[in-house]
């Protein structure tokens, strides 16, 4: 009985150590993740301003064309 005690005296800190450290893996894990969407997600509004830039110059082109062929 002493032994069991004993090693679950031992074995109870470590346990813990270990679920801590898979916690806080998870933890960076997460904010790597998180990091990344919200680069890609910068990314996507900054080539949605070029689509639209891109719109816009076309839509211009097609002005200036309608005019000299008018």
């Amino acid at each position: 009985m002493r032994d069991i005690i004993t090693l679950l005296q031992v074995l109870t800190p470590l346990l813990l150590g270990l679920g801590t450290f898979y916690l806080n893996n998870k933890t960076s894990d997460r904010k790597f993740i998180d990091k990344e969407l919200e680069r890609a997600d910068k990314e996507i509004n900054r080539k949605d301003r070029e689509i639209t830039k891109l719109k816009k110059e076309i839509e211009e082109l097609k002005n200036e064309r309608t005019k000299i062929d008018s």
